[in-house]
């Protein structure tokens, strides 16, 4: 019997991970489905509703690689357990994904602007506090040089550029700056 009570009390002294360990794949599986979501559908909206933006048919392409990374994001949380290193990329590739329907809806006027700060959001979910002030970083350097390139053609984009003087521009990207970088500050 007291063999039987040491053995129960070595089993009770085993420490248990920790809850944001036990509940990532979870928010992972959230993050997936809130991407999926969001982006079928706003692309549509706005494919019907042929707000400013190049062609269509970019739209539409976006649509197709969310899709498939969803579904190998899917994938991959089912089959593999390195979930800190799957949000750390996802949250990366969310970035650029934003980044691409910014560019391909107005740059600056893009109301896909706002997706950065889901990125922040989740980020405060899925990773500890330096991982979401990089996510804030990020979003703002990632905003940052696409508005300027886009502002100096250096990259194709939407942007119809005679509409913003540079200080206007520069004053636009501050408060963005600014924005992120309380929303990561804020959600932590």
């Amino acid at each position: 019997m007291s063999t039987l009570i040491a053995a129960t009390n070595q089993n009770l002294n085993v420490p248990e991970p920790p809850l944001a360990e036990v509940e990532r794949p979870k928010w992972l599986l959230w993050l997936i489905y809130v991407r999926f979501l969001v982006y079928s559908i706003i692309i549509p909206i706005t494919v019907l509703l042929r707000r400013r933006f190049g062609d269509p048919d970019d739209m539409k392409t976006l649509l197709t690689v969310v899709v498939g990374l969803s579904f190998l994001w899917w994938l991959l949380v089912k089959l593999n357990t390195r979930y800190m290193l799957q949000a750390y990329v996802q949250i990366a590739v969310d970035l650029l994904l934003i980044t691409w329907a910014v560019n391909r809806t107005g740059a600056v006027d893009s109301y896909f602007s706002s997706l950065y700060f889901l990125a922040i959001v989740m980020s405060s979910i899925l990773l500890e506090r330096r991982g979401v002030f990089l996510t804030g970083m990020l979003s703002s350097i990632v905003h940052f040089v696409h508005l300027d390139l886009a502002y100096f053609h250096m990259v194709p984009s939407t942007m119809i550029v005679e509409e913003y003087t540079l200080p206007s521009l520069q004053f636009i990207i501050a408060l963005n700056i600014f924005a992120y970088c309380s929303v990561a500050y804020l959600s932590n």
